[in-house]
């Protein structure tokens, strides 16, 4: 028996190796598209909001330093499941009318009417209430409360919010996309409707 018997060629180290490669590269193929099919799950139907459909605000007021491009609304979100969701990206979608978006969550202030609130956004947002737009979590059988800064087109007589995206966690580590209507807008000054 001779000192290289049993030990594999070089041609056969190499093969050996690219097979190694090869087997590692189809492998996490797999998971990475098993990760994306799971991840592309429809999100929770659980949830939904509250008071954020057909209703417009616009300014009347004239004052020094006002700007009557910009107004926020604030609505509810609700989780009536018996399990807390957790958020871990938020974002407003909206028509032509507007220019951009600025949202903020928050816990829900007790006491505070449900409906959906015009104005500043100080005033739909207390400070002690703000939660992490990456994070928050909506408690089971809970709600949070969605404030967004509308700011108007320049020489739209409208704007209006279309949804509202939740990127939410899912099974096994992955995220689930979550999009729930949204029908509420601002008004120009002087504009009647919207």
């Amino acid at each position: 028996m001779t000192a290289n018997e049993g030990r594999p060629t070089a041609e056969g180290r190499w093969w050996m190796g690219a097979r190694g490669v090869l087997s590692a590269a189809t492998i996490g193929a797999l998971v990475l598209l098993a990760g994306l099919v799971v991840a592309e799950q429809p999100g929770r139907p659980d949830l939904r909001t509250v008071a954020a459909d057909g209703g417009c605000g616009g300014w009347s007021e004239d004052r020094p330093g006002f700007d009557e491009s910009v107004m926020t609304v604030a609505f509810l979100v609700e989780n009536p499941s018996a399990e807390p969701v957790t958020i871990r990206g938020t974002r407003m979608t909206w028509d032509a009318g507007l220019k951009s978006v600025r949202v903020q969550l928050a816990r829900p202030i007790v006491g505070v009417d449900e409906g959906a609130m015009f104005g500043y956004f100080s005033d739909d947002i207390d400070a002690d209430h703000v939660l992490p737009t990456r994070g928050a979590v909506i408690p089971a059988n809970g709600s949070i409360r969605v404030a967004a800064e509308m700011h108007l087109r320049p020489g739209a007589d409208s704007g209006h919010l279309t949804g509202l995206r939740f990127l939410t966690d899912g099974p096994l580590g992955t995220l689930r996309t979550t999009t729930l209507p949204v029908g509420v807008g601002m008004m120009a000054p002087d504009v009647k409707s919207c």
